[in-house]
């Protein structure tokens, strides 16, 4: 009997003092809804920094534009009618001069040459046609030729760096010209271009300046960017002729709902908009902060008389013997007016 009570008093201790078998539920230690506002503030911050940075850094100009690059070759066509095949004794001259403009009637000795086959023509077909525009007629039997005649040709120069200087900043034209002539070569481009650089005062165009998110949300809906310099990308080709263009030279997309637009429809998703919602929730949304609580309406004198006097525990012994329970009256501008003893409740008065 007494072994019994011995086991009875163990079990009973081992279960009051033993540790629970499951344990406590322990609260998350990120808030799934709080991280999607920072990751949104991220995102906004860092494509803010990259448009600013890519405004201030102007876009870097064509190496070949810098060093007049068309000069180079006017120069080399000059070398090659006074000193190379095409001028055997070197001198020059009328004789020259008349044998020259005979090569260059078009189709007189290769139709597919604009000129015909004299040094300055042979540059203009070899090189320059694919650096600019102008140089030579497009035939749509050209190899590329359709894609070319539908889209237009992508000329290096043309294509890359249709911009004036320093990206745009500089009015100065960059461009190359269409056609090879007998010149020396001349060019003081890149110490013009470095007068106006080492002068340039920041802020001179308003796409310098610094914006808030709200306004790069807002403008996206225009739709545009603060990035305008070279070239806005809206201004340069409307969604129907990139399909078009892509058609042309890629061939029909396998799946046609693209050339109706994005797939799920309605156009590309504004990112600005979608990253300045999710990163300004409003107060009490999912990712937001609690909701305050403010009562105003209380510092409004006309609602004293609908506060509670809230008791302070103290009672008060007038000169009289009489007694009342102190209160306070939880607005400004309202006072507490005992009751008639300290039973009663009293009231708020302005």
């Amino acid at each position: 009997m007494a072994l019994l009570l011995r086991i009875f008093v163990l079990i009973l201790l081992c279960a009051v003092f033993s540790p629970r078998a499951e344990a406590a539920a322990v609260p998350p230690t990120c808030d799934r809804d709080f991280w999607d506002v920072l990751r949104a503030r991220a995102w906004e911050g860092a494509n803010r920094e990259i448009t600013q940075n890519q405004n201030i850094i102007a876009k870097p100009d064509s190496v070949l534009s810098y060093i007049c690059f068309d000069s180079y070759l006017d120069h080399m066509a000059r070398y090659a009618g006074r000193h190379g095949t095409e001028d055997p004794d070197g001198t020059g001259g009328v004789f020259y001069d008349i044998y020259v403009a005979l090569r260059r009637v078009q189709g007189i000795v290769d139709p597919d040459l604009t000129t015909g086959l004299d040094m300055n023509s042979v540059l203009e077909i070899l090189i320059l046609d694919s650096l600019t525009s102008g140089v030579s007629a497009l035939s749509v039997t050209d190899p590329g030729g359709v894609a070319a005649a539908t889209c237009g040709r992508d000329y290096y120069i043309d294509a890359n760096f249709d911009h004036t200087a320093l990206g745009g900043k500089y009015g100065a034209n960059m461009s190359l010209d269409n056609s090879v002539s007998d010149s020396n070569y001349i060019c003081d481009r890149m110490r013009w271009v470095w007068d106006f650089a080492k002068c340039y005062n920041f802020r001179r165009r308003a796409s310098e300046g610094f914006y808030t998110l709200q306004e790069y949300r807002d403008r996206e809906a225009i739709p545009s960017d603060f990035r305008d310099l070279p070239q806005r990308c809206d201004t340069i080709k409307g969604n129907a002729g990139d399909i078009i263009c892509g058609m042309a030279i890629h061939g029909a997309p396998n799946d046609p709902l693209v050339i109706f637009g994005w797939p799920w429809g309605g156009g590309a998703p504004t990112v600005w908009q979608t990253a300045y919602l999710a990163a300004n929730p409003n107060p009490g949304a999912l990712g937001g902060a609690d909701s305050t609580m403010s009562y105003w309406n209380l510092l409004n004198p006309a609602a004293c008389g609908a506060l509670t006097p809230i008791k302070t525990g103290v009672i008060v012994t007038r000169p009289n013997g009489s007694q009342y329970s102190d209160a306070v009256c939880s607005a400004p501008g309202c006072w507490y007016q005992p009751g008639g003893g300290v039973g009663a409740a009293g009231s708020c008065n302005p």
